[in-house]
């Protein structure tokens, strides 16, 4: 389905960017259940996908309480849909709000999530939330870093409950998380991210989230 480009507000945010690895199904679903029934901020995942992980939108599909699609290249973000990048592949996001799809031959090797998320620092910045989820390797860190010094919020997904830590503990190391927090919580957690009616991480809500995750 094609999404014509639009500039649509959400409170404070207009993006959740999230990237995941090996082990990234089950945690991209306990995430996609987590979050509020009437959650609208548009989402767009760059997961290392393998040629066969063709059914993965189907899958997602299953548990989120919106759309789910492929990304495509020209496809706008939306309210109330996950778009996935595809297997093989990278996508960036433009400050239009439009995705760029191109081919990842060499999967993890590329760093896909790593300038995944700096397109996302750059067109996005402050209005952007972004989650780096279990996987193998360091992909992803220096991106989240970018999107961290962008004035973006980056949560990292707790080592403890990640299937794989190397990714998020590599964005822990970076300095790139705002937050780290148990995967149970982090659909509760993005939920009250955006529900905030102030910039960032609103301010009456910090005692109580890092009282919970620190």
């Amino acid at each position: 389905m094609e999404h014509p480009a639009q500039h649509v507000p959400f409170g404070p945010f207009e993006v959740l960017a999230l990237a995941a690895s090996a082990g990234g199904h089950a945690a991209v679903t306990t995430l996609l259940r987590g979050l509020p029934a009437d959650f609208a901020l548009p989402i767009l995942l760059m997961q290392h996908l393998g040629p066969e992980a063709t059914a993965t939108v189907e899958l997602y599909a299953r548990w989120a309480p919106f759309a789910v699609e492929w990304a495509q290249p020209g496809v706008a973000l939306a309210p109330r849909t996950l778009l996935v990048c595809p297997p093989r592949s990278f996508v960036r996001l433009l400050p239009d709000g439009t995705c760029t799809v191109s081919p990842c031959e060499r999967g993890a090797v590329d760093k896909p999530i790593d300038r995944f998320l700096e397109s996302v620092a750059r067109s996005f910045g402050p209005l952007a939330i972004g989650v780096v989820l279990t996987g193998l390797g360091n992909d992803g860190a220096a991106g989240a870093r970018q999107l961290h010094l962008a004035g973006g919020q980056v949560l990292a997904q707790s080592e403890a409950s990640a299937e794989y830590p190397e990714m998020p503990r590599a964005t822990i190391r970076a300095g790139a998380a705002d937050l780290v927090v148990p995967l149970p919580d982090l659909g509760q957690v993005i939920g009250e991210l955006v529900a905030g009616t102030g910039g960032g991480i609103p301010a009456h809500k910090l005692p109580n989230l890092f009282k919970r995750f620190h």
